[in-house]
Parts: structure tokens; C-alpha cells; sequence
């Protein structure tokens, strides 16, 4: 963690509902795996590679 933000974070409390982190939790993977990041891109290679062979 960079010393400035380090310095400067202060953590939210309640920081929103259950349902709330779960839409941005789905977003946020969606935006990733469009990118080609995050756990998802490996599976989805894999499993089409076993279809492939």
C-alpha cells in the first residue's frame, strides 16, 4: 500500500448491503474478465480447450 494512501485511509463502516456487493462484485468481474483478468479467464480457456481435444 502506497505510505500516502497508508497515511491517509480511514475504513467505512457499513459500507452497503449484502445485495449491493454482490451486483459490485458481479460488475467488477464482468469488467475483468472482459479484460482478460481475474480467475474467470483461466477457466473459460480451460474448459474450452477440453472441448477442442
Amino acid at each position: 500500500m502506497p505510505p500516502a494512501f497508508a497515511s491517509s485511509y480511514t475504513p467505512i463502516d457499513e459500507v452497503g448491503s449484502e445485495a449491493q456487493k454482490r451486483h459490485l462484485a458481479r460488475m467488477m468481474a464482468i469488467q475483468m474478465t472482459r479484460e482478460g483478468e481475474g480467475p474467470g479467464v483461466e477457466y473459460i480457456k480451460a474448459e474450452k480447450q477440453k472441448q477442442f481435444v
